[in-house]
């Protein structure tokens, strides 16, 4: 059974999901991410609600959210980690062989 609250919730992801997906797109680009964020943040958005009790904003608690979720996956270790180029299979010659010495104490 649902209350006033829950019901409240449920018109507005019916009602906003749209828009979020726009904002989200507009912040990375990519349909497939949009649509995952979308639903975190909407996640998010309704376990805070029913945790807080009554948001007297839930258009902006779910666009802080969404930017907040969005920022959260940038800072990911994954997310950082680009190969943009092959390793050398041999190791390169040195023609200065006294900072190979120094080096090596």
């Amino acid at each position: 059974m649902r209350t006033g609250e829950d019901d409240a919730l449920h018109d507005f992801v019916e009602g906003r999901r749209t828009a979020l997906f726009r904002s989200a797109y507009l912040l990375c680009g990519d349909r497939h991410e949009a649509e995952d964020l979308v639903q975190s943040a909407l996640v998010k958005v309704v376990l805070g609600g029913r945790r807080h009790g009554r948001l007297d904003n839930i258009e902006a608690y779910a666009r802080k959210t969404l930017v907040n979720t969005f920022i959260a996956s940038r800072r990911r270790f994954w997310r950082r980690e680009q190969a943009y180029a092959e390793l050398p299979d041999r190791q390169m010659a040195t023609s200065d062989t006294d900072t190979g010495l120094v080096v090596r104490e």
